[in-house]
């Protein structure tokens, strides 16, 4: 993220991985955040990475991407589109840490910034707040998961089909 600039203001959370939170465990989070401004086209994060961060889009489009082989070519593929009230780079808060996918801004992107660091004691002092947004992650990955079988089942029946 280096062309990205940075600053303390208190962010509006509302979304995804922010279910279920009250008021005041919202201001505790957004009291450990930071608002980060992307340009379009600017790449944030690398397959493989260490996730310091977890990420949200709080106005803007992000794609998920992977890099792929094909004829001897390397391309990157954009598999997915978050946008605002997405979740990205949820690695930094389950091991090991390592970032599952790229990240590139498809438009200018505002991104809350939550360092891991920051979280973990965060959410050693704050048992439940720690649970509820676990739980809601829980239902981000699970979204996630699912749009990858998806894509496996289609290119299964693809392959079958061709046989």
């Amino acid at each position: 993220m280096s062309a990205a600039t940075a600053a303390r203001a208190t962010p509006a959370l509302n979304g995804e991985l922010f279910l279920d939170l009250d008021p005041d465990e919202l201001r505790r989070l957004a009291a450990v955040a930071e608002t980060v401004k992307i340009p379009s086209g600017t790449r944030i994060f690398n397959l493989g990475e260490e996730a310091t961060s977890l990420l949200f889009i709080s106005e803007g489009t992000v794609g998920l991407t992977l890099p792929i082989v094909v004829h001897g070519a390397g391309h990157e593929v954009t598999l997915d589109e978050k946008t605002t009230g997405s979740v990205i780079a949820w690695s930094a808060l389950v091991a090991p840490h390592r970032l599952t996918m790229g990240a590139v801004a498809k438009s200018d992107v505002t991104l809350v910034r939550f360092e891991r660091g920051a979280l973990d004691k965060l959410f050693a002092a704050e048992r439940e707040l720690h649970r509820k947004v676990i739980v809601n992650l829980s239902r981000v990955i699970a979204g996630r998961v699912a749009i990858l079988e998806a894509l496996v089942i289609r290119d299964l029946q693809r392959q079958v089909a061709e046989r």
